[in-house]
């Protein structure tokens, strides 16, 4: 399996997790709030190089993942937080994943890794 299909299988994962979540398991939106957000900010923080030459909306959303994942740790850690800033911070994980799945299934790519 090439890292394409890895990535799409993941994404398609992710996404039916997230809807899932959204339906059925509502008090699970804290929890991956917290995993998703921590890995992206993990591949952040040990590709920090990569992001010098980015364009400013992915410094933006690198700096989104650090706030959702601080705000989904306290949450987590039983702090109260307002209903409001869980469910947005979700819904920036559903939007941003669904487009990126369509943005891997759109477009061809000899190779994305």
């Amino acid at each position: 399996m090439n890292p394409d299909h890895i990535a799409q299988a993941v994404t398609i994962a992710l996404l039916a997790i997230h809807l899932g979540v959204g339906v059925w398991r509502r008090q699970w939106i804290a929890p991956l709030n917290l995993l998703v957000s921590a890995g992206v900010t993990a591949f952040w923080a040990f590709n920090i190089h990569e992001l010098m030459g980015d364009v400013a909306a992915v410094w933006v959303w690198a700096f989104l993942e650090t706030v959702i994942l601080a705000i989904s740790a306290l949450a987590v850690a039983g702090r109260r937080m307002p209903a409001a800033v869980l469910w947005i911070s979700f819904a920036a994980h559903v939007a941003v994943t669904a487009l990126f799945a369509l943005f891997m299934f759109t477009f061809k790519m000899d190779r994305m890794m």
